[in-house]
Order: C-alpha cells, then structure tokens, then sequence
C-alpha cells in the first residue's frame, strides 16, 4: 500500500495548490508560482520553504530539497524533546 504524500503546496495567497511525496517535485512547482510555500502539514507552522524569502526554488531543486528535509528532522526533534521532557516529569 502506497503511503500518502506527506508535502503540501500553497500559494502565496494561502490557497492550498496540492501534495507531492518529494521535495524535488514541490520545488519544480512552487518555482513556477509567484511565491508560495512548502510544508510538511497544513499549519503555517509547519513551513519548511517559502519562495523567495529562503531563496528560489528553480535555482536548484536539490538544494530546496536538502535544506526542506533539514527543516523537518529540526522539527521531529522538537517534537521528540519535548515528548522527553514530558515522560521525565511523569
């Protein structure tokens, strides 16, 4: 069974534009908008690139990729200090 994609599109409007399941491919079409962003979610707080404010994304897709799953692992490891912090005061 095939998982679900897991990076969802918006445009710079915050209109939801769709979900891909590589970075690579997010990049390819946030770079054909006019700005936009990537997240690994639906919140805002969840945004791991915003087009040319972290750079442009058709400069180099690798590198939207590479700096994205960055952004992620930073974001599970909060999630997973804070779950420590929690199983340590219980």
């Amino acid at each position: 069974m095939a998982s679900s994609p897991k990076f969802k599109l918006y445009t710079a409007g915050n209109v939801y534009l769709g979900c891909l399941k590589h970075l690579e491919d997010c990049a390819a079409v946030i770079a054909n908008q006019v700005g936009g962003t990537i997240r690994c979610g639906h919140t805002k707080k969840s945004t791991i690139w915003t087009e040319g404010v972290d750079g442009r994304a058709g400069d180099s897709y690798d590198e939207v990729a590479r700096i994205g799953y960055e952004r992620v692992e930073a974001m599970a490891e909060a999630v997973r200090a804070k779950q420590r912090r929690v199983m340590e005061s219980s």
